[in-house]
């Protein structure tokens, strides 16, 4: 008899139909090829490969192939529909960290200065009430502050032929600063700079720093508003992200301070917000303001921080904007203390150096050339030079253990003032700030005391010209090319020589009442040839330091093991220096 086959039209027309007996091996390979069935582990017990009967059941369920061609069937997707959203990864971005602080003279508080920007890892500081005077009295405070900072830059405007007052703005260095023009303002002073960070984005930054008003200055609360009104009115006109910063005053905590609301009103009406709450000064009240655009959300997580050197706090936040990253510098140095001076021994022995001759000596420009070329050689053969990219950090040496033990013993009592808003803990605090800044200028001080102890006459000059004196940086002209400018420089001082030359051809000669000889009769007959004891005491009575020009470091000559094979090759060259009188130049 002819086996029934089943087809898979057939199969998938039996709907509902149950079979109840075992299906045969045949139609159970049909199904598989079919796609219809597969074998599972379900009903054969664990160690058992017999195949038990499986109650089969046949349903109406529509496969995706039979209704490929009619998508009506489907409950699917129209993709053109669909917009597609770019994924963001704002969230992972480093914003800037910005704060405002009245300092009342950074003079006499850059130690403070400084470790405000280093605790919090500020990018941008606003301080006013700099007291700054524009002058060489400024130079101390810098150069502490930029020895300490090396990575950071300082935009001064300070308030000249008065006292107090003052604006500086301290940035990383990162920041492209713009400096705006700006109106002179009477009842208030005002630094408009545009920053731009590495990425392109850009913010304008204000810092204000308003008097309060008295007899002396002759200063009132409607002269401000006025002017200050004006400055939002020029604002308005360009668009862009905007930071307003400092310190304004106004008691704008108080709802039924008049003036303090007049403030507020203007702020309103110009689409400004002001993000700071919570008292900025040592009496109470909020002084120390930041405002930004109400439309825009550039400051974040605005908050003051308690317990700087002031009678104002100062008051950070985080801007929307790319924090950059921290500044890096090429060095160029040389592993020296990596050198095997026995094999750089070996070196120098089997050089010309360590086998020259009488005829060799002859020429005493060349056997210096030569001397200069194989030293060199092998200086780079045995320690070539490395170039390596640092990253500038704060430099505080002073900060030691016991400092930051009082740092910690700050913080838990600024957590616990927070945390149960009691005067007594608020004094407590206040306590262990004034012990924490105590214990932080001592520290600086017995740190430069140490150090001025075990300086030298030549440490102690640097240390009191890296405290004293600003560093600037080597900037050249400006030029296409280093050749080219080196050709600017020898073209202008050939003429300035020829202008003196012919200045003194033309000058007559003043008149002279010293009788002079035509000749001298004194003469050198002969020198004497210096010995290789006389050399090495001379190395080692002469200083460590070297120069580019310097083929070797002296403190890589001067070594004990090196010093027996140098000391007859340099005294040869100068005993030939003085055998023939001519002296090399290089």
């Amino acid at each position: 008899m002819r086996p029934f086959l089943y087809g898979k039209d057939l199969l998938y027309n039996l709907r509902n139909g149950v079979i109840n007996k075992p299906l045969s091996k045949t139609l159970w390979n049909s199904l598989k090829d079919l796609k219809i069935a597969k074998k599972t582990k379900r009903g054969c017990r664990g160690g058992r490969h017999k195949q038990r009967p499986i109650n089969v059941v046949t349903s109406n369920r529509v496969t995706t192939e039979s209704v490929t061609n009619n998508r009506s069937l489907l409950r699917t997707v129209n993709h053109h529909n669909l917009h597609k959203i770019s994924c963001s990864n704002r969230s992972n971005k480093l914003r800037t960290k910005f704060a405002s602080w009245n300092s009342r003279s950074i003079k006499n508080k850059t130690t403070h200065l400084c470790d405000l920007i280093i605790s919090l890892k500020l990018d941008i500081l606003s301080v006013v009430e700099s007291w700054q005077t524009g002058d060489n009295r400024d130079n101390h405070s810098i150069a502490d502050f930029k020895a300490t900072l090396p990575g950071y830059d300082i935009f001064s405007a300070p308030r000249i032929g008065r006292k107090g007052g003052g604006i500086c703005v301290i940035y990383r260095r990162e920041f492209d600063i713009k400096a705006n023009d700006v109106p002179a303002f009477k009842s208030f002073e005002c630094v408009d700079l545009l920053i731009t960070s590495t990425d392109h984005s850009q913010f304008r930054l204000i810092s204000i720093y308003r008097p309060p008003p008295s007899k002396e200055n002759r200063l009132t609360t409607n002269q401000f508003l006025d002017e200050f009104s004006s400055l939002l009115e020029t604002i308005a006109v360009y668009p862009g992200r905007l930071v307003i910063a400092g310190d304004f005053n106004f008691h704008v905590d108080d709802y039924n301070d008049r003036d303090a609301s007049r403030f507020l009103s203007i702020l309103t009406s110009a689409g400004l917000k002001q993000h700071i709450s919570g008292s900025t000064h040592k009496k109470g009240h909020t002084l120390d303001l930041i405002i930004s655009r109400d439309a825009e959300a550039l400051v974040v997580n605005p908050y003051v921080n308690h317990g700087t050197k002031s009678d104002h706090s100062a008051v950070r936040c985080e801007l929307d904007i790319s924090r950059p990253k921290l500044s890096k510098q090429s060095v160029t140095y040389r592993p020296l203390r990596h050198i095997n001076y026995q094999d750089l021994r070996t070196d120098i022995l089997s050089s010309d150096l360590s086998n020259m001759t009488e005829n060799d000596c002859s020429d005493v420009t060349s056997l210096v050339e030569n001397y200069n070329k194989t030293l060199r050689e092998l200086l780079d053969k045995h320690a070539p030079e490395v170039e390596r990219t640092i990253s500038l950090r704060p430099h505080a040496p002073w900060y030691t253990d016991r400092v930051r033990d009082k740092k910690r013993e700050k913080r838990q009592a600024e957590r616990k003032w927070m945390k149960s808003g009691l005067q007594v803990d608020k004094d407590a605090f206040r306590a262990t700030c004034t012990e924490y800044q105590m214990s932080l200028d001592k520290a600086k001080t017995e740190h430069y005391q140490e150090q001025f102890a075990a300086a030298n006459q030549k440490q102690l000059f640097r240390i009191v010209d890296k405290l004293s004196t600003i560093k600037t940086s080597d900037a050249l002209p400006s030029h296409d090319s280093l050749e080219s400018l080196s050709h600017q420089f020898h073209d202008f001082f050939d003429t300035k020589i020829d202008k003196i030359r012919q200045k003194l051809d033309d000058a007559e000669p003043p008149p002279m009442s010293i009788d002079l000889q035509d000749s001298c009769t004194a003469s050198f007959q002969e020198f004497e040839p210096i010995s290789n004891e006389t050399v090495r005491k001379i190395i080692m009575d002469s200083s460590k330091s070297s120069c580019a020009l310097d083929p070797m470091p002296t403190r890589v000559l001067a070594s004990p093991e090196l010093l027996d094979v140098i000391v007859p090759i340099i005294t040869k060259i100068i005993n030939a220096c003085s055998l023939i009188c001519n002296f090399a130049f290089r």
